[in-house]
């Protein structure tokens, strides 16, 4: 089964910005569609620190970038956090990929919700969750004009770990109960710390806009944050 989830960490020492995405199976480019949108956000941002509607302009521009006739076909979840260094955190968030908190208890408090059918309202009955929960109600898509994301604004004061996970981390793992057919991809945000990957392909794209290394360094495995 092909991963198609990626990471795109993008940082400066005023702000960093994390995306995981999600692709579907609609289509046979999912890797290489959320490589190219993530990319090319990375080409939009810069050292200073953006706001996160500043953010979400740059999604929309990488967006309306992506070649439609190759992509025509593919559609990603996503969800994205940005952290400034006073505290300040916001989360962007279309499908079914979360962002959550990670208590000293260990447990996670999910600070966005899904875009599922189960959560819509739709299916009222118990029997029907578990299915409406795999069909998710907003994508992005290359054919389709930018639907902007679901945003959020907190203030967290202290030190505090972040995940931002797609579903098959969320639903699955977080319950002890991961499905074969779902990847769990999470992304691990502590303060202080560095970044850690375990990922079996090229699909994490680095942009250190202190260091200016270049976002096409996929096959990055570990990198220790100055």
């Amino acid at each position: 089964m092909e991963n198609r989830d990626a990471c795109g960490m993008f940082r400066s020492s005023e702000y960093m910005l994390v995306v995981v995405m999600d692709a579907t199976d609609h289509g046979a480019l999912g890797v290489e569609f959320n490589g190219a949108w993530l990319t090319s956000i990375a080409g939009l941002l810069s050292q200073e620190a953006p706001s996160a509607d500043d953010v979400v302009s740059a999604m929309r521009e990488a967006h309306g970038g992506l070649d439609v006739r190759r992509y025509l076909h593919e559609r990603a979840c996503y969800a994205a956090l940005l952290l400034d260094g006073e505290g300040n955190a916001t989360t962007l968030t279309c499908g079914d990929c979360r962002v959550g908190l990670q208590l000293a208890s260990g447990r996670v408090l999910w600070v966005s919700r899904p875009h599922t059918y189960s959560e819509s309202g739709v299916f009222r009955y118990g029997d029907q969750r578990p299915v409406s929960r795999h069909i998710v109600t907003r994508t992005l898509r290359a054919r389709r004009g930018f639907e902007s994301p679901e945003m959020s604004r907190l203030k967290i004061e202290g030190d505090a770990q972040w995940i931002v996970a797609t579903d098959g981390y969320w639903a699955n793992v977080a319950s002890a109960e991961q499905s074969r057919d779902d990847d769990a991809s999470h992304a691990i945000i502590a303060p202080h710390a560095g970044v850690e990957l375990d990922t079996d392909c090229a699909n994490y794209i680095l942009k250190d806009y202190v260091r200016d290394t270049s976002p096409t360094d996929v096959s990055l495995m570990r990198y220790v944050a100055p």
